[in-house]
């Protein structure tokens, strides 16, 4: 089952949703990192940024975003997508809002960025 937002008049963000409950994919239309897959588990510890560094300057800076946030315990990257894997007792009602306005706005400056 997927749908698809749009915040604040920013990029579309489709969101998938798994048969497994606790797992969400976020897809986008641009890439949002560059062309490798990596995972990261909660928690989140600084020893585990060599991985990161792959990701490229966006899709770095979105994970570690996303990993503050409470209940998040995986996060799989792929260029266009993000898959979000939270604590069954998590709420995806209390996360779903900031990691959908992370993405959005890691977009919006990927945009801003492209045309100077």
């Amino acid at each position: 089952m997927s749908d698809g937002r749009k915040i604040e008049d920013g990029p579309e963000i489709e969101i998938y949703r798994h048969p497994n409950a606790e797992i969400r994919s976020y897809l986008t239309q641009e890439p949002i990192s560059n062309p490798v897959v990596e995972s990261f588990r909660a928690p989140y510890t600084p020893e585990k940024t060599k991985s990161l560094l792959s990701l490229g300057a966006l899709g770095k800076q979105i994970v570690q975003e996303i990993m503050t946030l409470q209940g998040i315990t995986e996060i799989r990257v792929k260029p266009k997508e993000i898959r979000i894997i939270k604590a069954q007792e998590a709420s995806w009602d209390c996360i779903e809002g900031p990691i959908l306005r992370l993405l959005a706005s890691a977009l919006k400056r990927k945009r801003l960025r492209r045309v100077k």
